[in-house]
């Protein structure tokens, strides 16, 4: 994704959020087609596109074939609730929220494992599958990873760390640029690590879990200080 396309993509994602803070768009209601957007705000079907799919990985949305893309029945407009600890973490330098993303998800991989339920490992697979299908679409494949680390928090059924999870989340598509250039470089080795991390959740191989998932978070850290 250009540059150029990713500012673009940025001016939706403002303007459908703003929608919603001030009420115009409801839980239930319907947006504007791609097409609609694009032409109403003056950006690429391209750039429409990009900012949907990170509103839907944030939780805003939901689309279904053939009928559309409406805000999530489920969405709250919370302007106060955890605002104060969102700006922080949304300021917060990248190393810091590496560092603090590596120390979450290291520790609650036991109770993922413990607690994984059948649909909880079919969520995971799906996530796979979006990052091996995405082919040479980094985008694709960046939404995909995401979904896989905030599915497994989502795992272990504590609303803490989900919630913890998903102020991560925010931050990361915030920074996707810089994320995207690290899935380039690591994305086979996740696909055959995160493939071994379901089958240890499938057998509560907790050991096995957590001795994987470290290695690869450590792996892209590694990235980033050498990009640094």
């Amino acid at each position: 994704m250009k540059l150029r396309d990713e500012k673009a993509s940025n001016l939706v994602e403002n303007y459908i959020k703003n929608e919603i803070k001030e009420s115009r768009l409801k839980p239930g209601s319907k947006l504007p087609s791609e097409r609609e957007l694009s032409k109403m705000l003056n950006v690429s079907r391209t750039s429409v596109r990009e900012a949907i799919k990170a509103l839907i990985t944030m939780g805003y949305l939901e689309t279904y074939e053939r009928k559309g893309t409406f805000l999530s029945e489920n969405y709250k407009n919370d302007k106060s609730e955890n605002l104060e600890l969102k700006n922080f973490f949304n300021k917060a330098p990248i190393f810091d929220l590496m560092e603090v993303r590596i120390i979450l998800e290291n520790n609650f991989i036991p109770l993922a494992v413990e607690r994984a339920e059948p649909e909880d490992i079919k969520k995971l697979e799906n996530a796979l599958k979006k990052m091996k299908t995405s082919e040479k679409n980094i985008g694709e494949f960046f939404y995909g990873d995401l979904e896989f680390h905030y599915t497994l928090g989502e795992t272990t059924h504590n609303t803490v760390i989900i919630e913890l999870m998903k102020i991560i989340r925010d931050r990361i598509i915030r920074e996707k640029a810089h994320f995207m250039a690290a899935g380039v470089e690591t994305r086979e080795t996740t696909i055959q690590v995160f493939e071994e991390i379901i089958k240890s959740i499938k057998i509560k191989d907790v050991e096995k879990a957590q001795k994987l998932y470290i290695s690869h978070l450590n792996h892209v850290e590694m990235f980033f200080e050498e990009k640094a």
